[in-house]
């Protein structure tokens, strides 16, 4: 994102500076500056972050820049930046704030390193950018104006896969989730598929999470998929080849794969719905409307998708449900240590249920794993709906998004975003900064309507 958005200011000749914890590419005018890096703990001796990079700016551009761009300022990882933020927006310099990863979204571990009430100014010369319409539209509720906010989307630059080696058409579907396997990935629902899905398909997962947490749930299915013959295999990536003549590189299951899964169940972006059209490759899987929603906004069908998998109250335990979610509602609030009120799991529940049914993919994984037994045992008539669609779905050969047209999500469409973003704050007049309710901000991303079991 930072390399597109340098290639943009080298295109539109505008002289700029890179601050980072870390080294950039060689080419890229750039400054290292170790106190932006993570700061979980209060420091013995302080760094004045501000003067730090006051002082970079200096000996670059010979003064102080025209406009901050600041990537995550919020999301949490160094508690100099609230601070830091502060100083910045009182400055009456321009200020751009782009948000992709914030702590108040299932970062309960980052939320208190946002000290102090003053986190998110508002002023004529304060503006933000968002890589999607649902955090937009949450901060506008929580009070950002319209007129502060923007929309600035990646740019979308992978281009078609293309191979040396031609592979001799393939007999039966394989089916690549290119996904590392953390909880939000949905892998059960992976599994799910692989039930139902016809004779000789075969699935496949790219990594395995880094994060400890999150690598027991991942084995936890690659266990249950071993246990019960489910044709899936997991972390294939420079492991596993394809197919015996090929490599196990990632290309090459690229390469190989007659399509293109998502099971997720939060994305940022959502680059994952659009890159298989770009790569030649049929998508299949979950929906998810709140980022969807902006690539149909520009004439985009990203591929065969669907919403929920509705599962009959009657085949759930209801009474585990309930106390699952009672309790992973109070985790929830204890772990931002904001007020849980008795409603909250109520509310949660009656926004679960639609129709007498919940939807697969938000079910906690003992509970999938059920499911999953009793369609492989055929005890699952509800699901036979789903077992068609998938069995049309597998049939189909050519990206259901070939015709779309990217532009929107071209280097050039960046571009032009980032420097009329630019030009509006650089115009504004700076006036001291009112701050946004931080209890609003956190209340809209911790509602109980937007509960998720696999997002606790």
């Amino acid at each position: 994102m930072i390399a597109n958005q340098a290639a943009a200011l080298e295109e539109l000749g505008i002289d700029y500076l890179i601050l980072s914890a870390g080294p950039a590419p060689e080419h890229l005018p750039h400054c290292e500056v170790p106190a932006l890096g993570y700061l979980s703990e209060p420091s013995k001796d302080p760094a004045d972050l501000y003067a730090i990079l006051r002082k970079a700016c200096q000996k670059h551009f010979g003064n102080l820049p025209d406009l901050w761009h600041l990537h995550n300022a919020t999301l949490g990882k160094n508690l100099l930046f609230p601070s830091l933020v502060r100083e910045l927006a009182t400055s009456r310099t321009p200020l751009l704030l782009q948000l992709h990863d914030l702590a108040e979204d299932n970062r309960p571990a980052n939320y208190p390193r946002l000290t102090g009430d003053l986190i998110y100014p508002v002023a004529p010369h304060v503006h933000y950018a968002f890589i999607n319409s649902r955090d937009q539209k949450l901060f506008q509720e929580a009070g950002l104006p319209p007129s502060h906010s923007h929309l600035l989307p990646n740019a979308v630059t992978t281009t078609a896969l293309t191979s040396e080696q031609d592979l001799a058409p393939r007999e039966h579907p394989l089916v690549l989730y290119p996904v590392r396997g953390i909880r939000r990935k949905n892998l059960g629902e992976m599994a799910l598929l692989a039930a139902l899905a016809p004779a000789g398909t075969r699935f496949a997962t790219s990594l395995a999470p880094e994060n400890r947490e999150w690598q027991d749930i991942h084995n936890r299915w690659q266990d249950f998929a071993n246990e019960n013959n489910l044709a899936i295999e997991f972390n294939v990536t420079d492991r596993i080849p394809p197919h015996e003549h090929l490599q196990s590189t990632y290309s090459c299951w690229l390469h190989a794969a007659t399509h293109i899964l998502t099971t997720s169940i939060a994305e940022g972006f959502g680059l994952s719905f659009l890159e298989p059209a770009l790569q030649g490759k049929p998508l299949l899987g979950r929906d998810l409307p709140e980022i969807t929603s902006d690539f149909r906004s520009q004439g985009i069908e990203p591929g065969n998708l669907y919403q929920r998998i509705p599962i009959p109250l009657e085949a759930l335990d209801q009474d585990f449900l309930n106390g699952s979610l009672r309790t992973a509602l109070i985790r929830n609030y204890q772990r931002y240590e904001t007020t849980f009120h008795e409603h909250y799991p109520i509310q949660a529940w009656e926004n679960l249920v639609t129709e007498g049914h919940l939807d697969f993919g938000n079910l906690p994984e003992a509970t999938q794993e059920e499911i999953i037994l009793a369609a492989l045992a055929g005890k699952a008539p509800y699901l036979l709906s789903l077992q068609e669609w998938l069995q049309d779905a597998l049939a189909e050969k050519t990206p259901a998004s070939r015709t779309n047209d990217l532009s929107s999500y071209s280097l050039e469409r960046s571009q032009e975003n980032l420097l009329k973003i630019y030009q509006i704050a650089f115009s504004s007049t700076p006036k001291p900064p009112s701050w946004l309710d931080k209890k609003k901000v956190l209340q809209g991303y911790l509602s109980p309507e937007r509960f998720h079991f696999l997002r606790t």
